[in-house]
């Protein structure tokens, strides 16, 4: 089974992309707004390298922490 690499959530018109990379790239977490001109980057943050999230145990523990933070 091939690991996920890109992770992508939506809420109403806020978009979250998470790209954990693979090999010796930085991992990237991207938030959008969707509005009447297309899509609008709100931030855009490298948090870690790929290394970083190289097991689903690793990967699980980054998003579930950063769904509570980004939805709250």
């Amino acid at each position: 089974m091939k690991d996920k690499d890109v992770f992508i959530e939506k809420h109403g018109d806020i978009i979250v992309s998470v790209d954990l990379g693979c090999k010796n790239d930085m991992a990237v977490e991207t938030v959008f707004r969707k509005d009447k001109m297309g899509l609008t980057i709100l931030s855009q943050n490298i948090i870690g390298r790929a290394e970083d999230f190289n097991t689903e145990e690793k990967r699980n523990n980054y998003l579930n922490k950063e769904r509570k933070e980004i939805w709250k």
